[in-house]
């Protein structure tokens, strides 16, 4: 997922890392483990919602907007 084209600008704001390093060999079905606040972290719907993303964003889609000036 972090090295997906459509995600290079933005993949490592993608989940919440909180400070760490990106762990590039962190399986998608573990995801909810940086996620300590939520109990229900659904795998099938993760990888929906990121399919989702990079089909639109091979469409040429804006999927994220940056909020903060350098």
């Amino acid at each position: 997922m972090l090295a997906a084209p459509a995600f290079a600008p933005f993949a490592v704001r993608l989940l919440p890392w909180d400070g760490r390093a990106a762990d590039q060999a962190l399986p998608v079905s573990q995801i909810g483990r940086l996620t300590p606040y939520h109990s229900a972290v659904n795998t099938a719907d993760i990888l929906d919602a990121l399919n989702d993303l990079q089909q639109r964003a091979a469409q040429g889609q804006t999927v994220f907007y940056e909020l903060y000036s350098p």
